[in-house]
């Protein structure tokens, strides 16, 4: 019997072993042929290129049999198609030499302007995530975490981005590319990061996303649920409820009159909360009836049992300890940032606050980024009100989400920002920090969340390689079993007589078994990824941004250093973008409405904190109107720095090869 071949380990029913693929930059795979089909391939190409009929009737001309005749022609028709397809291939990945920089930001926007994954040069080369997507990447420290995915999809963004990390190797790697088309910021609550020449550091207070009680009571909630007050407590969901119930009213209060950040605090430190409710109860006879609902809302938990009120406070107390510093004070006034606007353009957000106080800044970071997700999902219900295109999407590359953004409602904004134009980019360590984090019912669905993941090797964590191991799946390993028998035999009455007999039997199964166990996605080779796609999955070659010629190219014709638009210590809103006059010419009170905050609804009928002097206000908020974003990019407005004399770039708002900003790119470079 004919034993059938068993198939080989690397084949495509294990797909996880098949071996490397060449660089499809490389020369194609040329299988030799015989001297007769030579022959036949040669009379083709005598004959003028003119393909298999000419081939066929030069190889009759030469008296090659048809036979090997069209095997030879088949063989050189199948090589041309190789050499098209690694041309093609090789194509993609090569860069526009006059701009470099541009051309990779045009190949990601073609991808679908979303994450960087890395090289897969058996599928075309460059891997991006659709924007609709979100993507989570898991990878223990310096495993390429940052450099092979976050600076790249950082770099490629088309749209505006923040950026969390605990670390300045983002920022540092970015910053003077992505300053080409849009004001760099860095969002340091503490004040004392220090920050590179060019880098604008951001002004912003919650109070400005408060204006409106809907948004007062998701900023709460969100600062509340990244605190670390009432973490791995028994009853940790009743108190995080009731310290947003707190915080929320007295946000409230305090953007209604526009007052300070400091008043607030004084507040929450004090337990005085006579103050806000005689604000809520004013704004309330004004015909505000939300503010009703606040103080409502106030009174149901000043109304709780004295050791429970305590807790309240106490818990609230954590929530805004950040600002119990006067630098953090000082850097949420004067406010030169406006959401709105940010999610309308280029510019980049970097979250700079020092290692040691990541802790104490999560809450605001949160607050900022549910301030983005809010103005964004109300530039995108705009545009689709006046049926213009949504514009180019936000991304959010949460470098350490779970420890510098701990965004307490990540499973909802992951599952619904990408059809609202939000981009989210998770980076965690393994499974274990998601379950510190967000407890193990979360933990358990999280990589159901992503519908892409990016697995670095080096992982650890149990739990992280089990799960990834049975997502992977199955497949059925064959097996071969052969029993050889030798039996002897003697005939009765013959002492000289022996028989032997020789028997072979052979059996055929299959056993179960993963296609990829734990170890080997533990033990990846340094360099490769595991990316899981839809239903799929396969490993891809990593690319750093330090060591690959396409990022090395990229960078080096960004400019020479940051380039800074406008003066940082002026307060004056951008010119509304080509998509915001767009929206307002075709439906102008319908865009008007849902592309401005609601902050703005009372300023002509709620009282000044002078007219509450006698009530109990403690003091005005000087008032920056909503013209105080700093951006700055006015045509015949101040000239970046080191551009004395010369007009200031603009950034280009409608594409993104760079044309827009020619020679004040080239002399800020200088």
């Amino acid at each position: 019997m004919t034993v059938p071949a068993l198939p080989d380990r690397q084949s495509a029913t294990n797909p996880a072993r098949l071996p490397a693929l060449a660089d499809p930059t490389g020369p194609p795979v040329r299988r030799s042929a015989g001297p007769v089909a030579k022959a036949a391939a040669t009379a083709a190409r005598a004959a003028g290129g003119g393909g298999l009929v000419a081939g066929a009737v030069a190889a009759w001309q030469a008296g090659v049999p048809w036979w090997a005749a069209a095997g030879g022609l088949a063989g050189t028709a199948a090589t041309s198609r190789v050499s098209a397809k690694r041309a093609a291939q090789a194509g993609r990945l090569r860069l526009d030499e006059s701009d470099p920089l541009a051309a990779i930001r045009a190949q990601a926007e073609k991808a679908g302007g979303g994450a960087f994954i890395g090289l897969d040069h058996g599928r075309g080369g460059i891997v991006h995530a659709p924007a609709e997507s979100a993507v989570l990447v898991l990878g223990p420290p310096r495993r390429g975490k940052s450099t092979s995915v976050v600076i790249p999809s950082v770099l490629t963004a088309p749209g505006a981005v923040v950026s969390t990390s605990t670390k300045p190797d983002v920022l540092m790697a970015t910053a003077p590319a992505r300053s080409r088309y849009g004001t760099v910021w860095a969002f340091d609550p503490t004040g004392q990061a220090d920050l590179p020449d060019g880098v604008r550091r951001l002004r912003w207070s919650p109070l400005d996303a408060a204006g409106d009680w809907g948004a007062a009571k998701r900023i709460a909630a969100a600062m509340v649920g990244a605190s670390p007050a009432a973490k791995g407590t028994r009853h940790e969901s009743h108190w995080t409820s009731r310290a947003s119930a707190l915080l929320g009213p007295l946000l409230y209060a305090a953007a209604s009159v526009r007052m300070e950040t400091r008043d607030v605090v004084g507040w929450v430190l004090s337990g005085d909360v006579d103050t806000a409710n005689m604000i809520l109860e004013h704004v309330a006879d004004r015909g505000d009836a939300d503010a009703d609902l606040a103080c409502m809302v106030l009174g149901g938990v000043q109304r709780a049992a004295d050791q429970e009120r305590q807790s309240i406070w106490s818990a609230t107390a954590d929530v805004i300890d950040v600002y119990t510093t006067g630098q953090a004070l000082d850097s949420c006034e004067r406010s030169n940032w406006e959401p709105h606007q940010f999610t309308a353009s280029a510019d980049t957000v970097y979250v700079a606050a020092p290692a040691e106080h990541q802790a104490a800044v999560a809450p605001l970071v949160v607050a900022l980024i549910e301030a983005v997700r809010d103005a964004q999902y109300q530039r995108h219900r705009a545009a689709e009100l006046a049926g213009i295109p949504a514009g180019k999407p936000v991304t959010l590359a949460l470098d350490e989400v779970a420890n510098i953004a701990p965004i307490a409602s990540l499973p909802a904004l992951v599952s619904e920002a990408g059809g609202q134009g939000l981009h989210t980019i998770a980076a965690v360590q393994d499974l274990s920090q998601v379950r510190g984090r967000w407890g193990s019912d979360i933990a358990d669905g999280f990589l159901s969340l992503f519908q892409h993941l990016v697995v670095l090797p080096g992982i650890r964590d149990t739990k992280t390689l089990e799960a990834l191991s049975v997502i992977c799946g199955e497949w059925d390993r064959p097996q071969t079993s052969t029993t050889r028998t030798r039996t002897k035999s003697r005939e009765p009455f013959k002492v000289r007589s022996q028989s032997i007999s020789l028997a072979q039997t052979t059996n055929f199964s299959t056993t179960r078994q993963r296609q990829l166990p734990p170890g080997e996605i533990y033990g990846m080779p340094d360099g490769q990824a595991l990316y899981l796609s839809g239903s799929g999955w396969r490993h891809i070659t990593l690319a750093p941004h330090y060591t690959h010629p396409r990022w090395q190219t990229a960078l080096a014709s960004a400019p020479g250093r940051i380039v800074v638009w406008g003066h940082p210590d002026t307060h004056q809103q951008p010119a509304h973008t080509q998509e915001q006059a767009q929206a307002r010419a075709a439906h102008p009170a319908r865009a008007g409405r849902a592309l401005h905050h609601r902050h703005d609804r009372h300023q002509a009928s709620q009282p000044g904190p002078g007219d509450l002097a006698g009530a109990g206000g403690q003091g005005g908020r000087e008032h920056t109107d909503q013209a105080g974003s700093g951006h700055e990019r006015r045509p015949g407005g101040p000239a970046p720095d080191g551009l004395d004399g010369a007009a200031a770039p603009q950034p280009d708002r409608r594409s993104d090869d760079g044309r827009g900003l020619s020679a004040g790119r080239e002399g800020a470079a200088q």
